[in-house]
């Protein structure tokens, strides 16, 4: 069954996380430089926007899920509201301060306020994946996913090609796909009965506590993945940073592996974490360990295969981004482990400890990248990478032993 389960969110993860591939050279033929950087800071600002309007509470129902199954229903009905009321406050705030944003990432007014309204629908579409995660139905999570996908490619290619709206048209795909699938999912969760609206202060104060705990956390994980490109613009070139997002494009198919086996092995999880049985942490402690040894090897024989998926993803002018890949796959690697000690922090909601250890690697990546750059060249913000996510995944393993005892 995690074999299985591991494969149907592999497959829909991997359709997902080939919009991009897709659409590169699409967007590379019928947008100009400037249209494709409004673009990439839309979808900068999507992801910036995200932890405070959705506030991160798709974990904290995963963990009450766990819990508390008889009350789920009311706890999600207050996930959303929750995030309803973050909708109008952050909606509110970059009205009053899209003057300012509009000076750091080029996007008008219109396009700063539907960020925001994509987030909360997109918050919506998170929450049915993750109640079909912890129910373990990979095959409704794919579909979802799935879905979403095709329709954010064929709208993306209607509106660019056909209706030569350019860079616009691609944000309006990105938006009215969010928008779209996030009211059929409500809809669902609401026809299953996955869902109440009844305001309970106890569980949105759980909420809020669990989620805003994790927000300086995912803040601190987009900037320790983002970090190394900023360095490369301003102290290489505009194509030295080309190439390593070509590269980044073509390892993240290790972290897409990882990502994957986790969304399977958390509600295996925990599951047998509310056992409390020793044998059977002992069981899971030696399956850790052998994951720990796969994945290294898979790592190994992914880097061996870069050529061929070079042959078939990217075209040659990019050839020169192969020496990203080493250093690239090895902190995939380290993020797959990383990802196999997080899961007990979360479960013993203890979220701000995840948060402290990765604001401070994040902060450590800022000087890591200098030095790495001005001694080793470009290739240096590939090895601030591995080093980083070596350093998080230390650092959490530490911290999760400390927050819930396992037979390390």
């Amino acid at each position: 069954m995690l074999l299985q389960a591991t494969g149907i969110y592999s497959v829909s993860s991997l359709i997902n996380a080939s919009i991009p591939f897709v659409l590169l050279p699409l967007l590379t033929k019928y947008l100009s430089l400037s249209d494709f950087g409004i673009v990439t800071m839309y979808v900068t600002l999507t992801g910036l926007l995200m932890p405070f309007v959705g506030f991160n509470m798709e974990g904290a129902i995963a963990r009450k899920f766990y819990s508390d199954k008889e009350i789920i229903k009311r706890y999600v009905g207050n996930c959303i509201l929750v995030s309803g009321i973050n909708l109008l406050i952050v909606f509110a705030i970059c009205l009053i301060f899209h003057s300012t944003i509009f000076n750091y990432t080029g996007l008008i007014k219109k396009w700063v306020l539907l960020a925001v309204i994509q987030c909360f629908f997109q918050f919506v579409v998170m929450v049915f994946l993750t109640m079909n995660l912890v129910k373990v139905k990979p095959v409704n999570y794919g579909i979802i996913q799935i879905v979403q996908s095709i329709l954010n490619l064929g709208l993306s290619l209607a509106l660019i090609i056909y209706c030569d709206l350019g860079w616009e048209g691609r944000l309006i795909a990105a938006f009215l796909s969010s928008l779209s699938v996030g009211i059929v999912v409500l809809s669902i969760l609401a026809f299953n009965g996955y869902i109440e609206f009844s305001l309970n202060i106890n569980y949105v104060k759980h909420a809020i506590s669990y989620g805003g705990g994790l927000i300086p956390h995912t803040l601190g994980s987009f900037f320790l993945i983002y970090t190394n490109r900023f360095f490369l613009l301003k102290m290489v070139s505009l194509n030295e940073t080309g190439l390593y997002s070509a590269a980044s494009q073509v390892a993240s198919i290790m972290g897409f592996m990882t990502a994957s086996f986790n969304n399977a092995f958390v509600p295996w999880l925990y599951e047998r974490l509310n056992q409390n049985n020793e044998y059977v942490k002992k069981r899971i402690v030696k399956l850790t360990y052998s994951y720990f040894v796969i994945i290294g090897v898979l790592g190994l024989l992914f880097y061996f295969s870069v050529p061929i998926a070079y042959r078939i993803l990217i075209s040659h002018n990019f050839d020169d981004s192969s020496k990203y890949i080493f250093w690239i796959i090895l902190g995939l690697v380290f993020q797959g482990m990383y990802f196999m000690v997080t899961n007990y922090i979360t479960y013993a909601e203890k979220t701000w400890y995840q948060a402290i250890v990765t604001v401070c690697v994040a902060l450590i990546n800022i000087p890591l990248n200098y030095f790495c750059i001005t001694i080793f060249g470009p290739v240096g913000a590939a090895m601030a990478f591995c080093i980083a996510f070596f350093l998080l995944f230390i650092g959490t393993w530490a911290l999760s032993a400390k927050v819930y005892n396992m037979p390390w």
